[in-house]
């Protein structure tokens, strides 16, 4: 089966990306011709416009069966939409599309109502032109077919993909330790781009309300912050400052591929507060990878997968008191820390990329019509 697999791929520290990177992999080891393009709205109006004629003609010449979209408005923009009525048009060429967020994401960032529309209208004559969606959680299939109408069975739930975990040395445990000025404490983690939406606020009022009972904890906040988000993130800071906790948080900034996996090593627990989310790949690109134990907001598909996999605590969205109850909780509760890791190792298995990855090709054989497609993957 010939797939072009049209993305952000590859881009730097960006998830999608990642995401694109692992399923091209898998895709090829079953069997798949797979040619990858790379597509980025944020680069500007002239290079996506290249970008989107250059993909063309690769359409043209090669005739693929499937076109695949990873889709986000700032990675595809408004051109993929002609883009994707010229591939429906060609008749031989079916297009799927994958949906990586919910669109109330962006729409909240729109000026006025008349934004919000035109938003709206191109993104779901976008995925009208698709013959199969694909989306991370059962959460975002209803927001798209409340929004736009769209017929339920036309949206498959493909969760994201575990991959394994990569090897760390004692040397790289030390030195991240080094780096952090940690020594035997228990480390609490957030791990993830700092942005408004993920909540690190809640997390550091939590953390300093558990430090009331509990001592030799450190609260690492690792990941990078986006230039959007200098503002939140100096607040961030004056709050620590605020609460009188200064020693006992790390802020340790961008964290390079090669480190992660000491991050995840010496810590404790995962927390990811967040306020809001579609999903998020840092819960099986790393939390269930590296059998470390989550606690969760209960927004979009965060929530919803690690209730379904049984992988963390889920605890409401925005409340700081049952956030530090569940920080306490996995701080003294070994048998839950035991029953969590159990179910991660159940979960990496059944999303191994592999699997994941044949999920795709069921929904690329129905798309074209293919005598042998499986039925289309249970949600």
């Amino acid at each position: 089966m010939r797939v072009l697999l049209v993305s952000s791929y590859p881009t730097e520290g960006c998830g999608v990306s990642k995401y694109t990177e692992e399923l091209i992999g898998e895709l090829r080891e079953n069997g798949a011709e797979v040619e990858s393009m790379r597509i980025r709205f944020m680069d500007g109006w002239l290079p996506s416009t290249k970008a989107i004629l250059k993909i063309s003609r690769s359409v043209l010449r090669n005739k693929p069966e499937i076109v695949h979209i990873q889709y986000t408005p700032t990675t595809s923009g408004p051109l993929i939409l002609p883009f994707a009525l010229f591939s429906r048009i060609l008749g031989s060429t079916k297009l799927v599309v994958t949906c990586h967020e919910k669109p109330d994401g962006y729409l909240k960032h729109l000026k006025n109502r008349f934004l919000s529309a035109a938003f709206l209208l191109y993104e779901k004559y976008l995925l009208e032109l698709a013959g199969r969606i694909v989306v991370h959680s059962r959460d975002h299939r209803e927001r798209i077919t409340a929004l736009y109408g769209i017929r339920d069975e036309k949206i498959v739930v493909i969760p994201h993909g575990v991959p394994p975990r990569m090897n760390v040395t004692d040397a790289q445990i030390l030195q991240l330790k080094d780096k952090l000025r940690i020594g035997n404490e228990t480390v609490i983690t957030f791990f993830g781009a700092i942005r408004p939406n993920k909540g690190v606020e809640l997390l550091i009022r939590a953390f300093s309300d558990v430090l009331n009972d509990q001592a030799n904890l450190i609260l690492l906040i690792a990941g990078q912050v986006p230039a959007s988000s200098r503002e939140y993130f100096e607040g961030l800071i004056e709050l620590v400052r605020s609460l009188g906790i200064e020693k006992e948080v790390r802020f340790a900034g961008f964290v390079e591929e090669n480190e992660i996996p000491a991050i995840f090593d010496v810590s404790r627990m995962i927390v990811l507060p967040y306020t809001e989310s579609t999903q998020s790949g840092v819960l099986f690109r790393e939390v269930i990878p590296y059998s470390k134990p989550a606690i969760v907001s209960d927004v979009g598909g965060l929530g919803e997968a690690a209730r379904e996999y049984d992988v963390g605590i889920v605890t409401p969205q925005g409340n700081v008191d049952l956030l530090a109850k569940a920080i306490r909780r996995l701080l003294s509760d070994e048998d839950s820390i035991g029953s969590i890791t159990v179910n991660q190792a159940r979960a990496r298995e059944s999303l191994s990329w592999t699997n994941i990855s044949k999920r795709h090709l069921e929904v690329y054989r129905r798309a074209i019509g293919r005598d042998d497609a499986a039925r289309e993957p249970a949600d």
